[in-house]
């Protein structure tokens, strides 16, 4: 039976050290991806015209500092531009950004930044999951000035759930 869970990103913290000091799972079970590169697409039509420069890159950007430590062996490939919108069971992991409106079932408009939906099987792999990011109550810049969110950490912050992390209950 498939499991399925979206994570509500309400507040992204982009503190990055040498070593990880905590991490959570998804679930007991450990959801993770068992073939590398993992694929993904971005609906690049979705990209708010405030960061349309960046905004591709720094979903790259996110991805690649997750497999940048020498002990993972993370890694993914960007397979383009999509048109499709997210779809939690279809096999494509597909980014994008919500505007004009957003969908009521992904939590409250000005409070939830990004949703991560990924869904596992009953071994645990994980074979699915998409990122939409909120562009209806927040606003998008290349470094969080303005009362706008930073799209680099957002969107780091958002795929470390796409990895099969949960937030962690160590502070700091």
């Amino acid at each position: 039976m498939n499991k399925f869970i979206a994570f509500l990103g309400v507040s992204a913290i982009a503190m990055f050290s040498s070593e990880a000091l905590a991490w959570a799972p998804l679930d007991a079970g450990y959801p993770r991806w068992d073939k590398m590169p993992v694929q993904y697409r971005v609906n690049e039509g979705t990209i708010p015209p405030s960061i349309a420069a960046i905004g591709k890159a720094r979903l790259d950007q996110g991805l690649a500092s997750w497999g940048a430590p020498n002990c993972t062996v993370w890694a993914t490939t960007n397979l383009g531009n999509t048109a499709t919108s997210y779809n939690a069971n279809d096999g494509q992991n597909d980014f994008m950004w919500a505007s004009g409106s957003w969908p009521q079932e992904l939590g409250p408009v000005n409070s939830v930044i990004g949703v991560t939906m990924p869904v596992w099987d009953g071994s645990n792999v994980i074979f699915d999951a998409d990122i939409v990011f909120n562009n209806v109550g927040f606003c998008w810049n290349d470094n969080g000035l303005n009362n706008c969110v930073d799209t680099l950490s957002i969107a780091t912050h958002e795929q470390g759930h796409f990895l099969g992390l949960d937030h962690s209950n160590v502070g700091g």
